[in-house]
């Protein structure tokens, strides 16, 4: 096998991410922000202002003019990114558009729980063409072991009222994004989640370190890889899953010695036993 070319010289980044809310209407208990050891996001400006927004973009213009980048991403995120309102979100993204070179594109992307989505947000994200992610870990049962607001209520059934109103613009919907949780059935999970016909199923690890390794029942086992392994069984069993889920298709890719991303589609399907 040809072992693919190395880029000459340094790589421009071609995708940013702006902190736009410093706050969030849910109170996750795994959060690693608000629910971490540093709390300095307490302590931080509710959300960005506009004229940090503006230099943060004219940086993102002179670079993507002197790389002359013919497109770029730029991610939304916070927090809560809706938090910060209809009027000044568009404050934010056109300044980014102002911003940036006439010959660059810019591809907005933007992460939400999903309990604040409406006809109007939905109104700006189709003018300005913002791809939306939603994070929910699952059905009900499972997305409120950690995904409570602050009264310690269920987040659940707002958070699929927005992937509803979502899915009314599919063109605007970029997939949904779950923490992986052991004590989750992952088929219950994976099903629950496709049944939204999403594009892209995300699935990601506990925040974690050395000094603070996420819970495992019996660290003698690979319980993370077994739990996934399960998602990947579940994903090839039914023909009309459609969507991606970029993490497997990263180690299938990897350890087929590809060095781009596969689509599910391009690749031979197991048969369902």
């Amino acid at each position: 096998m040809t072992e693919p070319e190395e880029p000459e010289g340094p790589v421009p980044f071609r995708t940013f991410i702006l902190k736009v809310a410093n706050r969030c209407n849910i109170d996750c208990d795994y959060c690693f922000v608000f629910n971490s050891k540093d709390q300095a996001a307490r302590r931080l400006p509710a959300r960005m202002d506009l004229a940090v927004a503006e230099a943060a973009a004219r940086r993102i213009g002179e670079h993507a003019s002197t790389h002359r980048l013919r497109t770029i991403h730029v991610v939304l995120h916070g927090g809560e990114p809706l938090l910060v309102g209809v009027g000044h979100m568009a404050g934010l993204l056109e300044a980014v558009r102002d911003a940036v070179p006439a010959g660059t594109r810019v591809l907005f992307e933007l992460q939400t729980n999903g309990t604040l989505l409406s006809g109007a947000w939905l109104d700006l994200f189709e003018r300005y063409e913002v791809a939306v992610g939603v994070s929910l870990d699952g059905p009900p049962h499972a997305n409120d072991r950690h995904r409570l607001t602050h009264a310690g209520q269920s987040s659940a059934a707002s958070a699929v009222r927005g992937i509803e109103l979502l899915r009314s613009r599919p063109h605007l919907f970029a997939g949904l994004l779950a923490v992986v949780d052991l004590a989750n059935d992952p088929v219950e999970v994976h099903d629950y989640l496709a049944a939204f016909e999403p594009p892209v199923i995300d699935f990601g690890l506990p925040h974690a370190t050395h000094d603070d390794p996420p819970h495992r029942s019996d660290p003698s086992v690979p319980e993370y890889g077994l739990w996934m392994s399960r998602v990947y069984d579940a994903w090839l069993a039914r023909p009309e899953y459609g969507h991606s889920i970029r993490m497997l298709e990263d180690i299938v890719g990897l350890s087929s010695g590809c060095a781009v991303r596969w689509r599910r589609s391009a690749w031979p399907r197991r048969q369902a036993s």
